[in-house]
């Protein structure tokens, strides 16, 4: 079938049922992944840090159910292996990043996830003993993961734009996935400014943006020059809130987050978004 029917099909069924029932059920190999990542995140616990895995690991009463999930993220993520092999590599993608600049996840003191969802990643950092803190602007997130995990993490609902309730100079890391692809571009700076306020010197700051190679790939290359590329920054769908999305292209990125911490690298990940990697120098 091809890739443009494919999504008109997958389009309608969504709207349909209210959740991508497709993308959900009939995905294949995410057992496979699930196994695969498990152990590959284990292993860099045990030789880098001396560590195990905390239970939440492995736990699918951490996994909300299927209504839940589809407020905020993709229905696939109700899925056990979905759920738990997509949170052990998005972890240990910040965690690597984190250890490629000198800064092993162990000597942190505070992290924040902005966007925490369901806390699907932030239970990857359980085995340390830095003080876990997470925030979301979506009610049922902040209800369900502040039930399940309250007893280490504190949880904040927040709004849509700056201040965060917390103190200058808090976090050492501070790390946002598919957080930044849905903020208005005049939002930006001053996200960037607040974020640059709550991170000590020497923290680090990381998140995701959309790859343009990955996620706007089915439109023609005119398209991308003229709508995307040019402009710096685009924002489209505002009309559906805190899904709406944006593209930023890499110019922007390092001009507009570069005024409030040094911008070290634009890391691509395989089929996924790519990771914008900041140091607060001063």
């Amino acid at each position: 079938m091809p890739r443009v029917l494919k999504k008109i099909v997958r389009k309608g069924v969504r709207n349909l049922f209210g959740v991508d029932v497709v993308r959900a059920r009939f995905d294949e190999g995410w057992a496979q992944e699930r196994d695969y990542w498990l152990g590959v995140i284990r292993d860099f616990y045990r030789s880098t840090y001396g560590v195990e895995l905390d239970p939440a690991q492995t736990d699918p009463s951490v996994i909300p159910p299927l209504e839940t999930i589809v407020k905020v993220q993709r229905a696939n993520k109700a899925e056990r292996d979905a759920f738990f092999a997509s949170g052990y590599r998005g972890a240990l993608a910040y965690q690597a990043e984190l250890l490629d600049y000198g800064f092993p996840v162990d000597r942190t003191r505070n992290i924040l996830e902005m966007g925490v969802g369901f806390g699907r990643l932030l239970i990857h950092y359980f085995p340390f003993k830095a003080s876990l803190y997470a925030c979301d602007v979506t009610p049922e997130a902040v209800t369900w993961t502040r039930a399940r995990h309250g007893h280490r993490v504190r949880v904040d609902l927040t709004a849509g734009e700056p201040p965060l309730p917390y103190d200058d100079g808090m976090f050492d890391f501070v790390y946002a996935n598919s957080v930044f692809t849905h903020v208005a571009c005049e939002g930006v700076r001053h996200w960037a400014a607040e974020l640059r306020r709550i991170i000590r010197p020497g923290g680090f700051l990381i998140f995701s943006v959309l790859d343009a190679n990955h996620y706007l790939r089915d439109i023609p290359y005119r398209d991308f020059h003229r709508d995307y590329q040019s402009p710096g920054c685009r924002d489209w769908d505002q009309d559906r809130g805190v899904r709406m999305r944006n593209y930023l292209d890499r110019g922007f990125l390092f001009s507009t987050w570069g005024d409030y911490f040094r911008v070290l690298e634009l890391r691509s990940h395989y089929r996924d978004q790519s990771h914008l990697i900041c140091k607060r120098e001063h």
